[in-house]
C-alpha cells in the first residue's frame, strides 16, 4: 500500500468518525449524495455514543446525567475514532480525555481509576488468554488441594497472573470505615472482576509470586522480607486462595 493511499484512507476514517463530511464529500462516487453521507455519519455517531456510554455506565453514576451525556457527545464529535480500536479502547480514551474538560471531584477520580483498572484487566486477559484460562481452570481443584497445603511439601502456590493495582484516595467505593489512601487489587474470576484490599504482607506476597511464579511454602517464606511464622504464612496463603486470588497446584 502506497503512502499516499494510506494517507487517503486515514483521512476518510478520521473524517467519517467525527462527521467531518466536508472533508470527503468531494470524493463521493456518482450516485452518492451529501445527504446520504450525512445519514451514514450521523448513524455512526449515534452508535459510537451508545457504545461509549455503555462502556462507562458505572462512571456515569457519579456525574450529573445531562452533563455526562453532553460530554460524550462532545467527545465523539471532536475526537476521531482510532483505526483498530479494541472493544474498550474508545471508552478508555474518553476517560483519559475527561479530566481535560472538567474539574473532577476526588470521588470521581477514584471512580475513573476503578473503571480504568477494570479495562486494563480485560485487556491483559485478552492478550494473555491461554495463561488466563489455565489459571481459571486450576481454581476448580484449588480448594481441595488447599486442605493439604503446609503438609504436602510438593504443593505450590501460584498467584492469579492477571492482576492490576490502583490506589483510591477516598472511601467512595470502599465504605465509610475504610482507611485511605488504599491500594486495591483487581483480578478476574471466571467472567467477573473482583477487588481485594490487602495488608503490606499480602501485597508483598502477591509481588513475590508474580516475580517467581509457582513456589512451595518453604520457597515463599524465604523470599518474603517480612518476618512471618510458618503458620501465619499458611493462613495468608489460604486467605488468598479463598479469595481466588491464588491457587494451589
Amino acid at each position: 500500500m502506497s503512502d499516499a493511499y494510506r494517507q487517503q484512507l486515514d483521512k476518510y476514517a478520521e473524517s467519517l468518525s467525527i462527521a467531518r463530511n466536508d472533508n470527503v464529500v468531494g470524493d463521493l462516487k456518482n450516485g452518492n449524495t451529501a445527504e446520504m453521507l450525512k445519514m451514514f455519519t450521523d448513524g455512526n455517531l449515534d452508535k459510537r455514543f451508545n457504545k461509549v456510554k455503555d462502556q462507562i455506565e458505572f462512571v456515569a453514576e457519579f456525574f450529573d446525567e445531562d452533563q455526562f451525556e453532553n460530554l460524550i457527545v462532545q467527545y465523539v464529535k471532536t475526537v476521531p475514532l482510532l483505526a483498530y480500536d479494541t472493544g474498550i479502547s474508545d471508552g478508555e480514551r474518553f476517560l483519559n480525555w475527561l479530566p481535560e474538560q472538567v474539574e473532577l471531584t476526588a470521588e470521581q477520580q477514584d471512580v475513573i481509576r476503578c473503571q480504568q483498572a477494570r479495562h486494563q484487566i480485560e485487556e491483559v486477559a485478552r492478550e494473555n488468554r491461554l495463561t488466563h484460562v489455565a489459571f481459571q481452570g486450576q481454581l476448580t481443584v484449588s480448594e481441595k488441594l488447599a486442605a493439604e497445603f503446609g503438609d504436602n511439601e510438593h504443593l505450590k502456590i501460584q498467584v492469579n497472573p492477571i492482576c492490576v493495582r490502583t490506589t483510591f484516595h477516598t472511601a467512595a467505593l470502599l465504605g465509610d470505615n475504610a482507611d485511605v489512601p488504599a491500594v486495591v487489587q483487581f483480578y478476574p474470576v471466571k467472567n467477573d472482576i473482583r477487588t481485594a484490599l490487602l495488608e503490606e504482607d499480602g501485597l508483598e506476597m502477591v509481588d513475590v509470586l508474580h516475580e517467581r511464579g509457582a513456589v512451595t511454602l518453604e520457597e515463599l517464606q524465604v523470599a518474603m522480607s517480612f518476618k512471618i511464622s510458618r503458620e501465619e504464612l499458611i493462613d495468608l496463603c489460604l486467605e488468598l486462595i479463598e479469595m481466588k486470588l491464588a491457587t494451589i497446584r
